[in-house]
C-alpha cells in the first residue's frame, strides 16, 4: 500500500527533520518506508510518501502527526 499526504512548506522541515531524522524515527516506529519530495506543480507545498503495510501506514500517520503536532 501507499499513502499521498501534501504538507505545506512552512512546516515540512518539521517533519523531516534535521537530517530526515523525522522521517527515520517514524520509520523506526512503524516500519513503514516514508519519503519527501519537492512537488514542481506547486511551490508552497511538498509531497510526502509512506509505503508499508495498511498498519505500517497507520503507524506512520499518527507518528508524523505526534511530530506535527509538537511544532
Amino acid at each position: 500500500y501507499s499513502c499521498t499526504l501534501v504538507v505545506p512548506d512552512s512546516v515540512v522541515g518539521h517533519i523531516v527533520g534535521r537530517g530526515g531524522k523525522g522521517l527515520h524515527q517514524s520509520h523506526d516506529i512503524s516500519g513503514a518506508q516514508l519519503r519527501a519530495y519537492t512537488d514542481k506543480a506547486s511551490p508552497f507545498e511538498r509531497r510526502a510518501s509512506i509505503r508499508g503495510t495498511d498498519q505500517q501506514i497507520g503507524e506512520a500517520l499518527i507518528a508524523l502527526g505526534k511530530r506535527f503536532m509538537r511544532k
